[in-house]
Parts: C-alpha cells; sequence; structure tokens
C-alpha cells in the first residue's frame, strides 16, 4: 500500500506540472511578441541554458536520492 503522504504528493504533481508547464508557455509567448528577434534569441538561449542545468541537477543530485532515499549525498 501507498503511504498516504506519498499518495497526495502523486496526485498534486500533474497539476503542479502544468501549471508550470504553461507559465513557461504564456512567457516565452510574451517574450516573442514583444521582444525583438535577436533580444529573443538571447532569451532562448539564456532559457535553455537554464533547463540544462536544472535537467543536470535533477540527474545529478534529485535522481539518486529518489532511487535510493537512504543513500548519503555527501559520499
Amino acid at each position: 500500500m501507498i503511504p498516504a503522504r506519498i499518495a497526495r504528493l502523486a496526485q498534486t504533481a500533474l497539476p503542479n506540472q502544468a501549471v508550470i508547464s504553461l507559465g513557461s508557455l504564456a512567457s516565452v509567448v510574451v517574450a516573442a511578441r514583444g521582444l525583438p528577434p535577436t533580444e529573443f534569441g538571447l532569451f532562448a538561449s539564456i532559457q535553455v541554458t537554464m533547463l540544462f542545468l536544472v535537467g543536470v541537477v535533477n540527474a545529478a543530485v534529485l535522481m539518486p536520492v529518489l532511487v535510493d532515499p537512504d543513500a548519503d549525498p555527501t559520499r
């Protein structure tokens, strides 16, 4: 049986991801409509770099802890 805390978190994961994704899409649309092409290119490059770095952190730090919650992240 799934613990109640984990089940509650799982129920909120999809709406949480939907809000974050829609907010990201909205910021890109606003930037695309309001910035000149060269500045939008810079905005897009910075956003891609930021998302890449977040993915690296997720892969290096968060996923090992999720896979093995008893793992010591300092080793």
